[in-house]
């Protein structure tokens, strides 16, 4: 399994356990929106190298995973989250 579906499916998991039905936004269905965009972008961006997609990508997932406690700076959490799992 890639390290883009191991992250996929941990992420997932943290959606999953968390109490997700309060989150009209940032929630598992956005984060896969916004997956399969920036992939659409950097793939088809020509200043974008390959070796730069893998990065967008977990950037992609990992982007709202500290949501889940809360709002104010959710985007350092996913990132600590981030830096954790990977």
């Amino acid at each position: 399994m890639s390290i883009i579906e191991k992250s996929k499916k941990y992420v997932q998991g943290l959606f999953e356990k968390g109490n997700t039905e309060l989150l009209t936004y940032h929630n598992w269905s956005h984060t896969k929106n916004v997956l399969e965009a920036s992939e659409l972008i950097a793939r088809n961006s020509k200043e974008v190298e390959e070796d730069k997609v893998e990065q967008i990508q977990l950037a992609a997932i990992f982007h709202d995973a500290g949501f889940l406690e809360g709002s104010e700076d959710h985007e350092a959490r996913g990132a600590e989250k981030a830096i954790s799992f990977l």
